[in-house]
């Protein structure tokens, strides 16, 4: 007779936030190849490429648009977030199960403010993700005393 519980539940939630992670992933921008096979020429072919000045072909879109690169992730994020009326009970505790994404950002973002030594307002060091939390906080609070 075979015991199920413990470690089947967790592989499962795991295969759970695997499917989710995949189903919630940006489809990948347009292949550069696909271009390529449209217009069997290639730069070096054309009759125009050895003249040492450098041509823009314009052409109309003719496939899905392709996005612009992503800012480096090096230079950080911003983003505007709405801050309604300060009203009633203000709670002093989480405790969040973030999902996979999530808790790659989370990562992330850990990493970069460990990275670059930043502190809290505490003069303690971002050391864990409960301070990464602290510290977007933080910056909040100090964005919204400037106005």
């Amino acid at each position: 007779m075979s015991r199920q519980g413990g470690n089947g539940s967790r592989r499962s939630r795991r295969k759970k936030e695997e499917e989710a992670e995949k189903r919630s992933a940006v489809p990948p921008a347009a292949d550069q190849s696909e271009g390529a096979a449209s217009n069997p020429q290639s730069p070096e072919d054309r009759p125009d490429a050895g003249n040492g000045e450098e041509q823009t072909e314009i052409s109309a879109p003719s496939g899905p648009a392709v996005q612009p690169p992503p800012a480096d992730p090096a230079d950080g994020v911003s983003i505007t977030l709405p801050l309604g009326r300060l009203d009633g009970y203000v709670q002093r505790h989480i405790d969040v199960r973030l999902d996979v994404r999530q808790s790659r950002i989370l990562n992330r973002l850990y990493h970069g403010l460990n990275d670059r030594d930043r502190r809290l307002a505490n003069d303690r060091h971002v050391t864990s993700t409960a301070d990464v939390i602290r510290y977007m906080l933080e910056r909040v609070a100090a964005e919204e005393e400037k106005d």
